[in-house]
């Protein structure tokens, strides 16, 4: 028998059956080790999403959805008033942010078709060919603001001037202002109605207000130049009146309101009493010590009034502007004086005072 070499060979007989029973088993540890390896390569993993994207086919981008534009509400200023102007744009705006309206002012309305999301239009002066524009545009509602008649429709409201109304209350503020009754209205003269307003309001205070001088003079006086947009025409009418009447109280409506004028006016004095002025635009800055107060109307107001029913899609029909008495100055205009006329202001708004009656006739 051939001997083992190596190690073996001077090993125990019973070690050497040991070693042959182990060889195989340690032969498979080190095929099991190298299987387990970990530079061998790991199995590939499976990605159920990738499969299930692979299988999907794509799908295009849906397209943003059109949002509908905002309605629209359009102001159109009156140029004779642009006082009006800025007190009725922010109640516009106020009333019609809740409903999601923009509001945007236009000198005018474009003959050619409304735009298809104007609900409102609101006029603070007459509009040409506005029964055409009701019938052709049933889905706006319109307002205007207006001292004239206009027939009833079912998408327009009418806010109402009454401008003698207006001019009574000024003939009454005036007269009460003067210690004497001496007081003048610069009115157009083509407004008799008007100026007999003016003076109506006056004589419902004083009666025939003649104070015995200057003689033949019944106040209050009312005059107007022609036309109306000459300026020394108005500041002669106003010397004249001055001079000749001794007027110390002068009201001015906004024809009359012209740089001549107030040239004329500022710092004048009447028997070294200052002239007192009374108007219907805000005090001008030239002649704000002298402004004892202004008779406006009071629009704000009637636009909150009219406004939600229109933004509803309802006429408000026809409502009368409210009159005010604004920009007193009480050292001229004292609160005696303002809580008269405004008692009296309101027996003329509710009818109980007719402004071209002639008192004690």
């Amino acid at each position: 028998m051939t001997s083992l070499p190596g190690p073996l060979h001077n090993t125990p007989p019973r070690m050497k059956r040991a070693v042959f029973i182990l060889f195989p088993f340690w032969v498979l540890a080190v095929v099991l080790a190298a299987c387990s390896s970990p530079f061998s390569s790991p199995p590939p993993e499976v990605n159920p999403t990738a499969s299930l994207q692979a299988l999907t086919p794509p799908t295009s981008t849906p397209e943003p959805t059109p949002t509908s534009a905002p309605g629209l509400a359009v102001l159109i200023p009156d140029p004779s008033h642009p006082e009006w102007t800025e007190p009725a744009l922010a109640v516009l705006q106020e009333l019609t942010a809740p409903a999601g309206l923009t509001v945007e002012t236009s000198s005018q309305l474009d003959p050619a078709p409304l735009p298809s999301r104007l609900q409102l239009v609101v006029s603070l002066a007459s509009l040409p060919d506005l029964p055409a524009l009701l019938t052709a545009n049933p889905q706006v509602q319109f307002l205007v603001v207006t001292d004239q008649s206009i027939d009833p429709a079912a998408n327009l409201t009418v806010l109402h001037l009454d401008s003698e109304a207006q001019m009574f209350v000024a003939g009454l503020a005036s007269t009460l202002l003067s210690n004497d009754w001496r007081a003048a209205g610069l009115i157009p003269a083509e407004s008799p109605t008007l100026q007999e307003a003016f003076v109506n309001g006056g004589r419902y205070y004083c009666g025939e207000c003649a104070p015995g001088w200057p003689l033949g003079f019944n106040f209050p006086l009312a005059g107007g130049a022609q036309p109306p947009q000459d300026g020394p025409a108005w500041q002669a009418v106003a010397a004249s009146f001055f001079d000749q009447g001794k007027v110390d109280v002068f009201f001015l409506s906004p024809e009359a309101t012209r740089p001549e004028v107030l040239a004329y006016l500022n710092g004048l004095s009447q028997f070294d009493t200052p002239v007192r002025l009374v108007g219907i635009l805000p005090p001008p800055p030239e002649v704000q010590s002298q402004w004892a107060l202004s008779v406006s109307f009071d629009l704000p107001s009637a636009l909150r009034q009219a406004l939600p029913g229109l933004l509803g899609g309802k006429s408000a029909g026809q409502l009368t502007v409210p009159i005010d008495l604004t920009h007193i100055n009480p050292d001229l205009f004292t609160p005696g004086r303002e809580r008269l006329v405004r008692a009296i202001m309101q027996e003329v708004i509710s009818g109980q005072i007719s402004p071209l009656s002639v008192p004690g006739e």
